[in-house]
């Protein structure tokens, strides 16, 4: 993972079923998270780390973009029990650019 790339698309393909399974990994998973985190205190200075934090924001949204064009089913897995709020944020905005494009 670089700077620039901070989502990753894993796809596995079910030759039997004729089906692929594609996984987002992004900065909202653990172990991605960990690894930026280490990028940032390595190359970024401080007062940049809002830029780079919204950089990795904006790549997200458009991975998510990409998934909601492909997929007919998305499941969303979540490291606690309750739902995080901010997800319907991201979702309509997803929602209003798809739409456009």
């Amino acid at each position: 993972m670089t700077n620039s790339d901070p989502c990753e698309i894993e796809i596995f393909h079910d030759v039997e079923q004729r089906t692929l399974y594609l996984h987002l990994e992004t900065v909202h998973d653990g172990a991605m998270l960990c690894k930026l985190c280490e990028i940032l205190n390595e190359n970024i200075p401080l007062a940049e780390a809002h830029k780079a934090w919204q950089h990795q924001e904006y790549q997200y949204a458009k991975a998510l973009l990409f998934m909601f064009s492909v997929c007919h089913i998305m499941v969303l897995m979540h490291p606690t029990q309750t739902f995080d709020v901010s997800y319907i944020r991201l979702f309509k905005l997803v929602a209003s650019t798809r739409l456009l494009y």
